[in-house]
């Protein structure tokens, strides 16, 4: 596997001014994404990227000087994406997860990201290939945010551990599931919410679980 980068390098890429230049930018990217999807971020090329856009390659030039920032724009593309679904996510009152089911919990953290990636085939393997620092800040912030209210009792230094464990094993389970192919991609997407649901059923049942969780009647059953 190639190294990983980080998207926090400085984009260079330039932003056209006129709304048919937003257009040909977009078939470019949409074209890099496809073929990201097809073969990974390795297998992305300027010429292979312009023949797939059915655009010269001086045409892409002139969006994306190199390689590098073209990469750069489709992993700050999904960037936005993703971090709308944090955003909804983070909004939600402290009640809302506390009245959720365990599974539900798991279901309602995972299904939006799974739909996403479901639409964008190549966002995991672009995700893998180039990190984007903020968004793993604001998805530990989430999970913080979720065991906060639904394990009250234990301590804010404990509820940041868990959250460690549970963002590694979500970018554990992204890691091996995005060097087997989409295949392999689709059955973490399905399988992921059914672990993590698990996963949340041991925490809830140990000795810090709050009175509310534990007269809960399914999320004493999962």
């Amino acid at each position: 596997m190639a190294a990983r980068k980080s998207v926090s390098s400085p984009a260079t890429s330039r932003r056209p001014q006129q709304p048919r230049g937003h257009a040909r930018m977009d078939v470019i990217l949409d074209a890099t994404e496809g073929l990201i999807a097809e073969s990974g971020a390795e297998g992305v090329t300027m010429r292979r990227v312009a023949h797939a856009a059915k655009s010269a390659v001086g045409s892409l030039y002139h969006f994306f000087p190199s390689r590098d920032s073209l990469l750069h724009a489709v992993a700050n593309r999904h960037a936005l994406g993703v971090s709308e679904i944090t955003t909804r996510l983070r909004a939600l009152a402290p009640v809302e997860w506390q009245c959720m089911s365990t599974q539900q919990v798991a279901d309602r953290l995972i299904c939006e990201y799974a739909a996403y990636g479901r639409r964008h085939p190549d966002f995991l393997l672009t995700r893998l290939y180039l990190p984007v620092p903020h968004l793993d800040a604001e998805f530990l912030a989430l999970l913080q945010q979720i065991l906060d209210a639904r394990l009250p009792k234990a301590s804010k230094e404990t509820q940041l551990r868990l959250a460690d464990i549970i963002y590694g094993i979500l970018m554990g389970g992204v890691n091996v599931a995005s060097q087997g192919g989409q295949a392999k991609i689709e059955c973490f997407l399905d399988e992921i919410p059914l672990v993590l649901g698990a996963y949340l059923v041991s925490l809830e049942n140990r000795t810090w679980c709050s009175n509310l969780d534990k007269t809960r009647p399914e999320a004493r059953l999962r």
